[in-house]
């Protein structure tokens, strides 16, 4: 959700997702992007709809047979992870594109290399370690009885760097 409001709030209406894999983190991404995108009266296209899997060749490989087909290139892309954004950004620059002069792409996770990959990948920082230690807390309550298990909701923090712009 946090990755549509910020390419809205940036000026971008023709929006693509790179999408994971269909285990939680990948259906919750790509459920609150589409949430997000129905409240604002759009729709994902089918076409603007990628499976990279949480993979860099992945997400590469769904690009390029994208620029293949010649459609109108997104004004920005979420990946819903970052090793998915820079499989991308590496498609779109081979062609002959540039990031974020001619589409915007944001990833998810911050992962390191995200600050010194180019253009620094923005991103949303998903706070893994909060994550890590909410989960085995709540883990160790069930194992000795004393919770029953409770869904906790980390919202995650926009990171923004070099590859995503203002549209014109």
């Amino acid at each position: 959700r946090r990755a549509g409001e910020y390419l809205f709030s940036l000026g971008h209406r023709r929006l693509m997702l790179i999408r994971g894999e269909d285990i939680f983190d990948g259906i919750e991404r790509q459920r609150g992007f589409e949430d997000f995108l129905k409240e604002q009266g759009y729709l994902l296209e089918k076409d603007y709809l990628l499976n990279g899997r949480f993979d860099r060749w992945a997400a590469y490989g769904e690009m390029n047979r994208f620029l293949e087909r010649k459609l109108p290139l997104p004004d920005a892309i979420f990946a819903a992870n970052d090793d998915s954004a820079f499989g991308c950004i590496k498609a779109l620059m081979e062609a002959g594109y540039s990031v974020p002069e001619d589409v915007s792409v944001l990833g998810c996770d911050d992962i390191e290399l995200s600050q010194w990959y180019v253009p620094a990948l923005s991103t949303i920082y998903t706070h893994i370690t909060d994550q890590g230690v909410t989960a085995v807390k709540e883990l160790t309550g069930l194992m000795k009885g004393n919770r029953s298990g409770l869904l906790h909701l980390i919202k995650g923090q926009l990171i923004e760097r070099a590859s995503c712009r203002r549209a014109e």
